[in-house]
């Protein structure tokens, strides 16, 4: 999967966890500046690990710890 299509992933996934409009993300911000605590943290990495189909740590959202980062490195 390309770094624009989880970039898109991530801002509509996170805006529904955090309950705030996906126009309203920055997607340099830190995570946890959104609004995701350390259980959505994880619990994203699962998510992930569904869509794209491979295993990823549960500290992948604090080592990329913003959706530019994330997705730069998910889609290489």
């Amino acid at each position: 999967m390309r770094s624009d299509a989880i970039r898109a992933w991530l801002v509509a996934e996170i805006a529904r966890v955090v309950g705030i409009a996906p126009s309203a993300i920055d997607v340099r911000a830190p995570f946890d500046s959104l609004g995701l605590s350390s259980v959505d943290g994880v619990s994203l990495s699962g998510e992930l690990e569904q869509l794209l189909g491979c295993e990823l740590p549960p500290t992948l959202v604090y080592e990329h710890p913003s959706i530019e980062a994330l997705a730069a490195h998910l889609g290489e």
